[in-house]
């Protein structure tokens, strides 16, 4: 096999090469010992970023991600400081200084069977994000007696009733459901009744679908929107003829989002890179001829 060199050095021999003050014969087994050499120390460079890739992507994941929470209206949540659970009645007393807050991406549900109480001066505060979802079945007491305070106070957020909220504040100049920002939106009933300041103080938005119901002899100041348009369907039978009026809603429930999504995308990037960097190092290794 010939070895073709561009130049020749002067007086020496184009079948040597030198190796430090002597020469050392030029073959083919030099340059194979040579190419052996250089694709180790590739394949050592890309195992040592493939390893450094799966590190970095382990130790992400080694990270707790911070998830968004239901939180449900039972024996443990309704738990410390001026709170009361009454598991006969599966009922959440709020009495005293107990209070809560909604943060952003917390729901609050009040499942069918439980009944949630806030009395005193006790109050719940719906966060912008933030979210309280009255199942059907479910019931919420607004009690409060305090002066100037609120049962529920929502800033920003979301309340979605398809059971019974009843409000029966009592404290002067309180309010019962205070929505400074965010919507309410009712399905179920919502009965106002109370005896002091304001039942419902809405400078927001406060809407009453087909299904819902918003009455009583209590206060409300700004109003809410009603939903119009509602298909009523009538039924008759050999004796009687009944009508009925329906209408079609959707619900969600927030699920929880890990805040790390990018799990998946960096676990790809280990395992194909390392592949891309031994065809581009392989594309530019010159053939031996």
């Amino acid at each position: 096999m010939a070895v073709r060199k561009s130049t020749q050095i002067p007086g020496v021999n184009p079948g040597f090469i030198q190796v430090g003050l002597g020469f050392m014969p030029l073959k083919y087994e030099n340059f194979l010992d040579l190419s052996v050499m250089q694709t180790r120390s590739r394949l050592s460079s890309v195992a040592i970023l493939s390893l450094l890739a799966s590190v970095t992507v382990l130790a992400l994941g080694a990270v707790p991600a911070v998830y968004a929470a239901n939180l449900t209206v039972n024996s443990t949540w309704c738990s410390g400081t001026g709170f009361s659970w009454n598991s006969g009645t599966s009922t959440c007393t709020m009495t005293g200084t107990a209070a809560t807050v909604i943060n952003s991406g917390d729901t609050l549900i009040i499942p069918s069977g439980t009944t949630l109480i806030i009395s005193g001066s006790g109050g719940i505060t719906v966060e912008s994000g933030g979210a309280i979802n009255v199942e059907s079945g479910g019931v919420v007491d607004l009690e409060n007696s305090a002066a100037l305070l609120a049962g529920i106070a929502n800033y920003g957020g979301t309340i979605t009733n398809y059971g019974t909220i009843n409000i029966q504040n009592s404290g002067s100049d309180s309010t019962g459901l205070y929505n400074n920002a965010g919507s309410v939106t009712n399905y179920g009933t919502i009965n106002v009744e109370n005896s002091d300041g304001t039942g419902i103080l809405n400078l927001a938005t406060v809407t009453n679908e087909c299904s819902g119901t918003i009455s009583g002899p209590g206060t409300i100041f700004g109003g809410y929107t009603q939903v119009t348009g509602c298909v009523t369907t009538t039924s008759s039978t050999s004796s009687s003829s009944t009508s009925s009026t329906s209408s079609s809603s959707t619900s969600s429930t927030v699920s929880s989002v890990p805040e790390f999504p990018i799990l998946g995308p960096l676990l790809l990037v280990a395992l194909v890179l390392p592949l891309l960097l031994i065809m581009s190092r392989r594309s530019r290794t010159p053939s031996l001829q």
